[in-house]
């Protein structure tokens, strides 16, 4: 089984800095096939978080550089450039699964995303009193990841 790495994200995505996936949340769009193959459109949905990641061509694609030999030589995953990317043998089964409208999380603590985010503003969510609480992990804990 692959270990899970996981490194803060140093870039958002609105702010067009080029070098690593912004927080958030994602819709999975269209695929298409381009320089990385088969890949799949995302559309930032957290304003001034990644609401800019369609017109950057954030996708997500399988890359060589996300395998266990990679991270066990250089001690992280390989760089994607702002997309997040999956291993090559995966690539289409998850990029065909998530099409079309799924929705896509990307993670960290970042106290001024976390601030900000308007899903993160639950206290203001509209619903039923009683709605079920979903419960988070840390990322690099047991139950961040299940496999």
């Amino acid at each position: 089984m692959m270990k899970h790495w996981f490194r803060k994200a140093t870039v958002v995505i609105t702010t067009g800095v080029v070098g690593t996936l912004g927080y958030g949340l994602y819709q999975a769009a269209e695929t298409y096939y381009g320089s990385n193959g088969y890949s799949l459109r995302l559309r930032g949905l957290d304003p001034g978080f990644n609401d800019k990641a369609l017109a950057r061509a954030i996708v997500m694609h399988g890359a060589p550089y996300v395998s266990q030999a990679i991270a066990d030589r250089l001690g992280r995953l390989g760089r994607s450039w702002g997309c997040p990317a999956v291993r090559e043998e995966v690539a289409r089964t998850v990029i065909d699964t998530l099409k079309g409208g799924a929705l896509l999380f990307a993670y960290y603590p970042d106290r001024k995303w976390l601030a900000e985010s308007p899903y993160f503003q639950c206290k203001d969510a509209p619903g039923p009193a009683d709605a079920p609480v979903v419960a988070t992990a840390e990322p690099g804990t047991a139950a961040a990841h299940s496999g």
